[in-house]
């Protein structure tokens, strides 16, 4: 407990209106544990009301190094970026801006805060397209505009095509005609007959009938095309 206060001055029923929500949530997480109740210089919180209202503060003792760390590490963080020093409250219980001309004035530290950084901070300028934000809510919500658009588009699913030119086909032995339908040569092995493209086959028949090359070239499958070849080959 703090020195030179009695047990009258603190509360375990405190009137929080005024304080942002993150002090109303240390002071209420601080009452639901006891610390405040126990009433020794181990107390997390010291609650009292010189002019009539509750105020908070954080005790300096050290004997609570873990809530005053918490308390403090937000505001600790932003004076570090801004290069600001935020004051304590004045006289009448209010935090006044300390800009030279200016008269804000408001009853919760964040508030003057908050107030700064959007009034007075040094604007922020993105590095892409030079825009100026007064408020780092307003610069990382811009640059998480240009994440998303530099992020690529998905990739659509590939789709197995079978080859053009070279196509597997089960015939043994196919006979095509060469000069005349009389002439015809043959193709023994089946690997030699895989290997030949559909240009070639085309070819083959050109030779024979002119018909059957028509029908060759308009052949949009592998069926359509053995059936071809096999008409060709009984000319």
């Amino acid at each position: 407990m703090a020195k030179g206060r009695s047990q009258t001055e603190f509360t375990q029923d405190p009137n929080l209106a005024g304080f942002d929500d993150f002090g109303r949530k240390i002071a209420k997480r601080a009452f639901k544990q006891g610390w405040i109740g126990k009433r020794s210089n181990k107390s997390h919180l010291t609650l009292f009301a010189p002019d009539g209202q509750t105020t908070i503060s954080v005790c300096r003792d050290n004997s609570a190094p873990r809530i005053q760390k918490n308390t403090l590490a937000p505001l600790e963080k932003w004076e570090k970026a801004n290069k600001f020093l935020a004051p304590q409250a004045g006289e009448d219980g209010q935090y006044h801006c300390p800009v030279e001309g200016c008269d804000y004035a408001n009853a919760s530290r964040m508030g003057l805060v908050g107030h700064y950084t959007g009034n007075h901070s040094k604007p922020r300028v993105c590095k892409i397209c030079k825009e100026e934000f007064g408020t780092p809510q307003g610069y990382t919500s811009h640059l998480a505009k240009h994440k998303e658009i530099a992020r690529p588009a998905p990739e659509e699913p590939k789709t197995e095509t079978p080859p053009a030119e070279t196509e597997i086909l089960d015939a043994e032995i196919v006979e095509h005609p060469t000069t005349s339908k009389r002439g015809l040569a043959k193709i023994e092995t089946k690997k030699e007959y895989q290997l030949m493209s559909t240009a070639e086959l085309i070819e083959m028949i050109q030779n024979g009938n002119a018909a059957a090359v028509e029908l060759a070239r308009r052949a949009e499958s592998h069926e359509t095309k053995l059936a071809l070849i096999a008409e060709a080959a009984s000319m």
